[in-house]
């Protein structure tokens, strides 16, 4: 076991995090016994993940901030969102107004976020945002190198998954223990952005995945699981609410997440009351406290009544627990269960924890006393007596007597957590030298609380930042020919592509043995190959990229940091896949530096946006999704078998194997039938049924230098559409044909026509 891991989970409390959308909420997890607030800025442009709540003003950060640790309460502000080429600049005066406000630390999702916040102020502290799809040490590794502080992991890890991450990683990790649950991983849902231009990126959510869906088997074959007897062959094979997770309710589990390692634990809840904020906090905290205590931390029925009360969906513990994960979402309308609250301990209970506080006492005779110590949110101080001490006759300092007379801290807000003193020879030390030091220090103290250290946040950065990208700028407009892509998900659509004559293919297949074919299929007619990793990396799935790389690909299309770093060790080049949120030109780079040869831009940019991307950075650095079906919901519930749960719970993993085989599709309230695939490690892809196409902006793309192009198939099974697909976007990327009649060719291609989708 890592040393560090098991010393935090023998010693040290977990922090509890309170949400809070707005000043009340602050102050009411403050008296309910917070440790830390977390909170994000009303802005321009929102560069948090709850744009709608009321969030805080900066003309309110300065002061928020400093009652907040008056109050011993760290204040964490939320950056947690994609940020764009052009909002660079505001988010660089935004980092340096955080730095001047004192804030103990940033949550960023974006990489180049990140980035320009090592730059603005060295010093200040960055966690990384369950956005980032954190889920393994070994991307974790890859994170540290922004300078990543502490990880607050993806919801869809178990007790044992976070337990195998805190025995392998030095940085501290944050769970979410109670509040909303996500079904698609946090960072890699494109639903809201897909259906209805609102991106969960951006902190704009429509969560579409409240919303009613049936699931529908195109074409039917025997499943123990699924019990087809019972059914139609087009029924639903659970409710009509198959994506609405139940919300995560974690107090029983808090002794596991302890002894897991665990250094945080937060509430999910910044668009909720302060009735809210004031309850769950509550309860939490008396948990905590009582699992600190080896006590048990269950709630009685009227606790577990007033969490029901204040918010809840129903009650579960969400991925957390190996098994028994049917109950997450079970189907039902997603309709809250709120209802008034009596007697709320809201600002009622005060927050009644003091500061801790360790000191180191120096005691010999002829010298001065000397005390100096250091408080749970790293203030420090020293102080020593005005006169040298004299040697003692019946009555010598001892470290009891220190503890007794320094520990008395009663009316303020410190008490003494640890004491180590050295004492030389036989020191006497008055009962008044040793209350006028204790006076002292605390003076010294309350002192660098009303006026704490402000860290020092530079200016230019974004400027200084890009002057260093200019540098690479060498394309030669004459120097190459536009490049074509294609990735195939089938071996009839590889045979499919390699037969129209394209020079680059991608195979990405539910079966890893497939791929190993479809490479030496491509060797045979001399193509290019490159192999498609899961999106999603958890501890012991390394085993996946090994196999990957034992296939020899020609390169990989990487979409996690753990097979980004996998395979730049292992010497095999790599694209940056979408799935890897570069927005900005930043974090572009940043990937690069990582060892990506090209990167795909994530798909929250519109065609606007991602122009501006191109004016940033040079064009080879890039390739371009042209044509695909979106994955809106990636997730790790399963929609194959007879209800919303995880394939490592059913009875017969062979059967699932095969059932994941059958065409499933997930019909909308508008009748439109989206397709779901299950990847090589059984997770769940929900995409749009309409491809989406940039056929229409390739020209402003070509001019702006761009030569690497790709087509996506997912479900086509025809050859002859897949031969008129390919042929459109070859003559487009030729020049033999316009943008607009391209786009005209596709729609009668496909039945329910192409898109222009996040691009629009």
């Amino acid at each position: 076991m890592n040393p560090f891991s098991e010393e935090r989970s023998r010693r040290l409390a977990p922090e509890l995090l309170a949400p809070a959308g707005d000043r009340r909420c602050a102050e009411a997890a403050v008296a309910a016994g917070a440790d830390a607030v977390y909170f994000g800025l009303a802005t321009p442009t929102h560069l948090n993940a709850r744009a709608k709540a009321k969030n805080i003003s900066l003309d309110e950060l300065d002061d928020l901030i400093a009652w907040l640790h008056r109050h011993a309460v760290r204040a964490y502000v939320a950056l947690n969102t994609l940020v764009f080429p052009a909002e660079l600049e505001e988010a660089e005066s935004i980092l340096r107004r955080v730095v001047a406000s004192g804030a103990d630390a940033v949550i960023v999702q974006d990489f180049g976020l990140a980035r320009l916040a090592r730059a603005v102020c060295p010093t200040l502290p960055l966690h990384a945002s369950t956005q980032m799809t954190l889920t393994s040490a070994e991307g974790i590794g890859v994170a540290e190198s922004l300078g990543i502080e502490r990880v607050i992991l993806a919801r869809e890890l178990s007790i044992d998954d976070i337990r195998r991450i805190t025995q392998q990683t030095r940085v501290p990790v944050e769970v979410f223990v109670h509040g909303a649950l996500c079904v698609s991983y946090s960072g890699q849902c494109l639903a809201s952005r897909t259906l209805g231009q609102r991106s969960a990126n951006r902190g704009d959510c429509a969560q579409p995945c409240r919303l009613p869906y049936r699931v529908v088997f195109d074409a039917p074959q025997p499943c123990p699981q699924a019990r087809q007897a019972r059914r139609s062959p087009e029924a639903a094979p659970f409710a009509e609410y198959p994506l609405s997770p139940m919300d995560l309710a974690a107090y029983d589990l808090l002794p596991d997440l302890i002894h897991a390692g665990v250094a945080a634990m937060k509430i999910e809840g910044r668009m909720k009351s302060a009735q809210y904020v004031s309850v769950v906090t509550g309860h939490y905290r008396r948990a905590i406290d009582a699992a600190m205590a080896g006590k048990e931390p269950g709630f009685s029925e009227n606790e577990i009544r007033q969490l029901e009360a204040v918010f809840s969906r129903g009650f579960c513990h969400g991925w957390l627990e190996a098994s028994g994960r049917k109950r997450l979402a079970t189907g039902v309308a997603p309709a809250s269960r709120t209802a008034p609250v009596e007697n709320t301990a809201m600002g009622t209970r005060g927050r009644g924890r003091k500061i801790p506080l360790e000191l180191v006492v120096d005691a010999e005779v002829g010298r001065p006393l000397r005390v100096s110590g250091r408080t749970a949110l790293g203030t420090s101080f020293e102080v020593e007596s005005s006169q040298p001490l004299a040697a003692a006759h019946k009555h010598p300092l001892s470290d009891a007597l220190l503890a007794e007379q320094l520990g008395r801290l009663g009316a303020t807000p410190y008490c003494l957590a640890g004491l180590k003193a050295t004492i030389v020879g036989r020191p006497l030390a008055p009962l008044s030298v040793l209350g006028a030091l204790r006076r002292a220090m605390v003076a010294r103290l309350e002192a660098a609380r009303a006026t704490p250290p402000r860290a020092t946040a530079a200016e230019g950065q974004v400027a200084a930042l890009r002057q260093v990208i200019r540098r690479d700028f060498r394309w030669d407009e004459d120097a190459e020919r536009p490049r074509l892509h294609v990735l195939c998900r089938t071996p009839r659509q590889l045979r499919a592509v390699l037969a129209c004559g394209v020079r680059s293919v991608i195979a990405e297949d539910r079966d890893l043995t497939a791929c190993g074919r479809a490479v030496s299929e491509a060797r045979k007619n001399g193509v290019a190959i490159r192999l498609a990793t899961p999106r999603i990396q958890k501890p012991g799935e390394m085993w996946a990229l090994a196999r990957i790389a034992g296939y020899r690909p020609d390169a990989v299309l990487a979409r996690n940091l753990a097979a980004l770093d996998y395979f730049r060790r292992e010497g095999v080049p790599t694209v940056a896949d979408f799935s890897l949120n570069a927005a900005n030109e930043l974090a572009v780079q940043w990937l690069r530096d990582r060892g990506a040869w090209r990167v795909t831009p994530c798909h929250d940019l519109n065609h606007r946006q991602l122009e501006q991307l191109l004016d940033h950075a040079p064009p080879e650095w890039f390739e371009i999704a042209i044509h695909l079906h979106v994955p809106m919901f990636h997730t790790q519930l399963c929609l194959f078998s007879d209800g919303p749960h995880e394939l490592d719970e059913l009875e017969n993993p062979n059967a699932c194997r095969v059932a994941c085989r059958r065409l499933v599709r997930l019909e909308d309230r508008r009748g439109v039938r989206h397709p779901v695939i299950a990847d090589a490690l059984c997770r769940n892809t929900v995409y749009q049924a309409a491809p989406q196409s940039a056929a229409e902006w390739v020209p402003r793309l070509l001019a702006k230098g761009v030569r690497d192009f790709r087509v996506e198939l997912l479900d086509e099974a025809d050859d002859r559409q897949i031969h008129e697909v390919i042929g459109i976007y070859a003559a487009l990327l030729n020049g033999s044909v316009r943008g607009c009649d391209a786009w005209t060719r596709l729609r009668a291609l496909y039945p329910a026509g192409v898109t222009r989708g996040t691009l629009r």
